[in-house]
């Protein structure tokens, strides 16, 4: 169970990510990779956040945003699929089941956050069309980027709070109905098959295709390799 002492800095953790993936500091503390092991060592389970984050890096190196394009938030998701995986009690491969319908869990959550980052935009035009750069003082200048900063982290506190305190229902509820019918390995297999496959497709140009195929071999291997090692 997680106490208020570790939600304080989990919220600060999705905070700081939201931050760092628009207008902080950015130092690729967004990264799924490292927010994800963030999250699961704040949890007691670094383990299980660099697994997931690990997933989820892979996806997200095939949609990274350039410019000011809209993203899919998967940065604050994965902490909140990181959170609810690690509440979900059974065994190995009732978790395994679980982390990864925590996984899927966290495209509704990144939707939310893609949400929250457009109406953030636009407060944020709104507070920068009240200043004239050529006449304002430094000093407000300084204030409207703050607000601009402070507006960030709320988003990505808002995102982790709504998907953690909805997953930890849903997700339970799905995993339990999918224990019959859906094996861990398989589902395992296809995440990290479809992020390979995007990861790859990044820069293996005018691929799309291709990298969907190879996607598919990933997940055969994937799955191959860890029947083989079971």
């Amino acid at each position: 169970m997680i106490d208020v002492h570790e939600w304080v800095i989990l919220l600060l953790v999705a905070a700081l990510v939201a931050q760092d993936t628009t207008a902080g500091p950015q130092l690729l503390v967004s990264e799924p990779l490292v927010s994800g092991t963030l999250a699961g060592w704040v949890v007691g389970d670094a383990y299980l956040g660099l697994v997931m984050g690990l997933a989820v890096q892979l996806i997200w190196s095939g949609m990274m945003p350039v410019g000011t394009t809209l993203f899919l938030d998967v940065n604050v998701g994965v902490i909140c699929a990181v959170v609810v995986a690690a509440a979900m009690p059974g065994s190995e491969d009732h978790r395994l089941l679980a982390m990864g319908v925590a996984l899927l869990w966290m495209v509704p959550v990144a939707l939310l956050g893609t949400g929250l980052t457009e109406l953030h935009r636009r407060l944020s035009d709104i507070i920068v069309s009240t200043v004239r750069p050529e006449s304002a003082a430094p000093r407000t200048i300084a204030w409207r980027h703050l607000g601009g900063w402070l507006l960030a982290g709320v988003q990505g506190m808002m995102t982790l709070a709504f998907g953690v305190a909805l997953g930890m229902v849903i997700v339970p509820a799905v995993t339990h109905s999918l224990v019959p019918i859906v094996r861990a390995d398989l589902l395992w297999a296809g995440i990290l098959g479809t992020g390979g496959g995007m990861a790859v497709g990044v820069t293996w140009h005018y691929s799309r295709g291709r990298a969907t195929l190879l996607g598919a071999l990933l997940a055969a291997g994937f799955w191959a390799l860890w029947t083989y090692a079971g």
